[in-house]
């Protein structure tokens, strides 16, 4: 099959030259590279990259706008350009083996069921069992998300692709044939939870599409660079989850789910405030919470 790679950046170089040296040793190399770059003007390494690709019958579209605000909206502009079968994004910070398309590609082949797809990280944080356990209870409904536990069960002896109810949306390969009915959200301002809104929708249209393929290995090394604040990611998050509730009420459990995760937020800002001793993280969740409930979706 025939791949478009997707890689939205901004203020990155140095993680963008790295990802792009990663694809280039693919033992399968896709057709098309697609960045959407909004760096400013000192950060912009489009003649370097295109200079990489001299000999490569790689299509480059190298995109500068720094116009676009964030990633949900760098994906969407980015369908405008994508011509190929399967559309994989992934974020600059993001370093592959060299077998992962040709892994992914055969994965895609061979399981025609599978229409939206993530690698396996090698370099995922571990989990105690207290923080598996909490996220388990706190994450029921329309915010459930097995991929951690799917991931824990996969047999290295048989290392087939495992069903999931989430996607990582800075990792994912999609059948370019989904985005004719579920596209990016561009209106609601997603951030953290981006990848379990877009899957949600996925589910509805899709069901029992994506899946984990374990032997399509990469490592994320999650740049500080362009990272949210902790204490704004508090309010971004409690509006998020509204959001997604009001989108999907048709399937949630009374509103029970998001009545959980939020007082599981709530009471991790309360928590964080006492500790540092000023109400910033409480005050934050608060104007999440306002926004949120009179935001119009």
């Amino acid at each position: 099959m025939r791949f478009s790679i997707v890689i939205p950046t901004k203020n990155r170089p140095e993680e963008l030259k790295k990802i792009f040296a990663s694809i280039m040793i693919q033992t399968k190399l896709p057709d098309q590279i697609v960045i959407i770059d909004q760096s400013s003007r000192d950060k912009i390494i489009k003649n370097e990259l295109k200079a990489v690709l001299k000999n490569k019958k790689i299509e480059l579209n190298y995109l500068c706008n720094n116009k676009i605000k964030g990633l949900v909206e760098a994906k969407f502009y980015s369908l405008n350009f994508c011509k190929y079968e399967i559309i994989s994004f992934f974020d600059d910070d993001i370093v592959l083996k060299p077998d992962y398309i040709e892994k992914v590609d055969f994965a895609f082949e061979k399981y025609p069921k599978i229409i939206g797809a993530n690698g396996l990280i090698l370099n995922i944080p571990k989990k105690n069992f207290i923080q598996r356990f909490f996220f388990k209870i706190t994450h029921k409904g329309i915010f459930s998300d097995n991929r951690y536990e799917v991931i824990s069960s996969i047999n290295k002896k048989n290392p087939q692709p495992l069903l999931v109810n989430t996607l990582s949306g800075g990792l994912s390969s999609w059948r370019k044939e989904v985005f004719k009915k579920v596209s990016f959200d561009i209106n609601n301002h997603f951030h953290s939870y981006e990848d379990k809104e877009f899957s949600i929708r996925i589910n509805k249209n899709y069901p029992n599409g994506m899946y984990i393929i374990p032997e399509a290995k990469l490592n994320h090394f999650h740049s500080e660079i362009n990272r949210e604040v902790a204490i704004n990611l508090i309010k971004m998050n409690v509006f998020e989850i509204i959001i997604i509730y009001k989108k999907n009420k048709d399937i949630s459990f009374f509103g029970l789910d998001l009545l959980l995760l939020l007082f599981s937020l709530m009471i991790k800002a309360f928590l964080t405030s006492l500790f540092n001793f000023h109400i910033g993280e409480i005050k934050s969740f608060l104007l999440g919470f306002k926004d949120g409930c009179y935001h119009k979706i």
